[in-house]
């Protein structure tokens, strides 16, 4: 992690398998303070240490995706929301907190999360501000005007010009808000990349879609068969590929 203002020192977030006798051996070996423990299921520890111009943040995760499961998902939250209290310029401990919002669905909350964070890099372009505006442009409520979602998109592609991710969300988030011009220009430049067939068969889906909104049914035809053929589990799509067909005769 980087230093955060007012800390002289690097910020680490620790992962350990005994966070409490991690933080015992700081307490006797470094004069280190405990600021604040919190006790879980399953033995999940999140404490917070500091020592003069430094400040340490020690959590025992026991799995990855730990904060996935209903059962822990809201001591996770309000664990990873106290880590960001004492430690609110830590990305690394922001962004765990986003994942939590978003695997609770509380897409609102991770929104603000995400705001937090970009505002965090000030002047700085880089890859990794790129993915957080990408994000920020998924976890915005639904309620939200698109054209937010959109602009938060194109700053992502400024950043990060060679993303495909970034370019099939902008071809999909413009199809969804009928800008059928952009999406299908955007999606059509990324059928000749590199990219997976689950990928490829959303952009033929979509590309598909869009020649039905543009009333040109035999298109629309071809490009849904080719995302079938793509991705032959979408099974679905042959029951709007039938009916099309039976308008074209």
């Amino acid at each position: 992690m980087g230093a955060s203002t007012g800390v002289l020192s690097l910020v680490p977030l620790l992962v350990v398998r005994d966070a409490a006798s991690a933080i015992d051996f700081y307490v006797r070996a470094l004069g280190a303070r405990e600021l604040v423990r919190y006790m879980m299921p399953r033995d999940v520890h999140c404490k917070a240490m500091e020592r003069p111009q430094r400040r340490i943040l020690g959590a025992l995760l026991p799995e990855e995706d730990w904060f996935m499961k209903s059962e822990e998902r809201d001591d996770a939250i309000r664990v990873l929301e106290r880590a960001a209290e004492v430690a609110p310029e830590d990305r690394g401990v922001l962004l765990q907190l986003c994942d939590a919002y978003e695997a609770a669905h509380r897409d609102e909350d991770a929104a603000g999360v995400l705001e937090k964070i970009i505002a965090s890099f000030g002047t700085e372009r880089t890859r990794e501000l790129a993915l957080c505006h990408q994000r920020l442009a998924h976890a915005l409520p639904r309620h939200c005007n698109q054209s937010v979602a959109m602009k938060h998109l194109d700053m992502a592609l400024e950043m990060d010009p060679g993303s495909l991710d970034i370019l099939r969300d902008i071809g999909v988030f413009a199809y969804c808000a009928n800008d059928l011009e952009r999406a299908q220009k955007t999606l059509l430049a990324l059928l000749p990349q590199p990219i997976d067939p689950v990928t490829k068969g959303e952009v033929l889906y979509c590309l598909g879609m869009i020649s039905v909104r543009q009333r040109d049914k035999v298109k629309a035809v071809e490009l849904l068969k080719r995302a079938i053929e793509t991705e032959p589990s979408w099974i679905y799509i042959e029951s709007t590929i039938q009916v099309l067909e039976r308008q074209l005769r």
